[in-house]
């Protein structure tokens, strides 16, 4: 509290730091209420593949994430995930290979996702 009182640049740094992971926050309570659950897998793996890529002209990229993880991030448990990754897979959408996904069609993604 003392270093608050003291310094008003790290008072309000905190202070914007603060608000933008609350912003975070709503957003994804939203999406996570508001989207459905292959909406929701669509738009981590469209996130998650802007992530990993390197630069803009790349055209390879695998996400490299548990399962798990990737259910948590998408909100759902690991058998529904599965199930819609076995779907997208069959729309030709994403290839998969033990933890390695690359999504094929973005096009078709992003409208999944509802964008």
């Amino acid at each position: 509290m003392n270093i608050l009182n003291i310094s008003i640049v790290f008072s309000r740094l905190l202070l914007k730091s603060l608000s933008h992971e609350f912003s975070v926050m709503v957003n994804l309570l939203a999406v996570l209420s508001q989207r459905t659950v292959r909406e929701r897998v669509a738009l981590s793996l469209l996130i998650l593949h802007n992530k990993y890529k390197t630069c803009d002209t790349e055209k390879i990229v695998f996400i490299m994430l548990s399962r798990a993880d990737l259910a948590n991030m998408a909100g759902t448990v690991n058998e529904t995930l599965a199930r819609v990754l076995h779907e997208f897979k069959e729309d030709k959408l994403i290839w998969v290979e033990g933890r390695k996904i690359q999504l094929l069609d973005l096009k078709t993604l992003t409208k999944t996702a509802n964008l």
